[in-house]
């Protein structure tokens, strides 16, 4: 086993967005890029521990959460034999990075060696010793300017730090079923011809506006059987992530997932702050 990889949700989110609704799990909301981030890391041979923030209004993640995760992550290497004595990672998107970034930075995981912060800056980047992702979506201007900062300010202390980018999709035909497991090609094309008559889309497969900010739901509101498939709701629905995806401003993101676990890999059997290594970029 490579290690342990925790996942961390943003606001208005929960550990069951990770795994695919099943007999086994009937409160398990499987989102796609969450569900596909956690399928790699099992791929790859990783244990994924997906894990709640306590607070279930806003869903986002506080330092109150600090004792509950490292006491899981304890839990964990202690009654599984296999996870004994393993590296530990970190993953968290938005509230959920913020978060990864407190976790890493209070020192309280012996074994924590890399972390991997999505569309989120560091709050605490003159206290990081481990090898750190930072994973963002340039269109965010704001968040943008705080993870040219903390590159900088890892990097001068000899930090391991790679930045990745997430940038805006082309929509097409097919870019629905692409995305998302099992969604059918059919309704994926019937999607994009939607969204393509009311202008939500041009020609070239580019969203006009934020998606978060339009009346899209209304332009699917007639698409034969999407509605038994999916919701449409913010937060829960497949085809709403995809979209915030497309936009790429602000949405948890598997594109580099792969990435993300060769750098983990790459540095399980590091102290947290060995030699000084120059910024890497992606």
């Amino acid at each position: 086993m490579g290690g342990i990889v925790v996942l961390c949700h943003g606001c208005s989110h929960g550990a069951p967005d990770f795994w695919p609704k099943s007999s086994g799990c009937h409160n398990c909301v499987g989102l796609p890029e969450e569900v596909k981030i956690a399928r790699a890391c099992v791929a790859a041979g990783f244990l994924a521990v997906a894990i709640s923030s306590k607070d279930r209004i806003s869903k986002c993640w506080t330092r109150v959460d600090l004792q509950r995760v490292v006491k899981t992550i304890q839990h964990i290497q202690t009654h599984y034999p296999s996870a004994s004595g393993l590296p530990v990672f970190a993953f968290g998107a938005s509230s959920g990075g913020a978060f990864v970034g407190h976790l890493a930075a209070s020192g309280q995981i012996e074994l924590l060696r890399g972390i991997c912060v999505q569309i989120m800056g560091l709050p605490a980047p003159d206290q990081l010793q481990v090898p750190t992702m930072l994973d963002h979506m340039p269109l965010d201007e704001h968040t943008a300017s705080a993870v040219a900062a903390d590159l900088k300010a890892l990097s001068g202390r000899g930090v391991a730090v790679l930045e990745t980018r997430l940038t805006p999709k082309v929509v097409n035909a097919t870019y629905f079923s692409d995305q998302i497991p099992g969604f059918p090609v059919t309704m994926s094309a019937q999607i994009y011809a939607a969204l393509r008559s009311k202008g939500i889309i041009d020609g070239l497969g580019r969203l006009h506006e934020d998606p978060r900010q339009t009346d899209w739901r209304h332009a699917l509101a007639a698409a034969p059987g999407l509605s038994a498939i999916d919701s449409l709701e913010a937060d829960r629905s497949a085809v709403a992530e995809e979209l915030n995806v497309a936009w790429a401003y602000h949405e948890a993101s598997a594109e580099h997932v792969a990435v993300m676990l060769e750098f983990f890999s790459n540095h399980s059997s590091a102290p947290p702050h060995a030699a000084p290594a120059p910024a890497e970029h992606a």
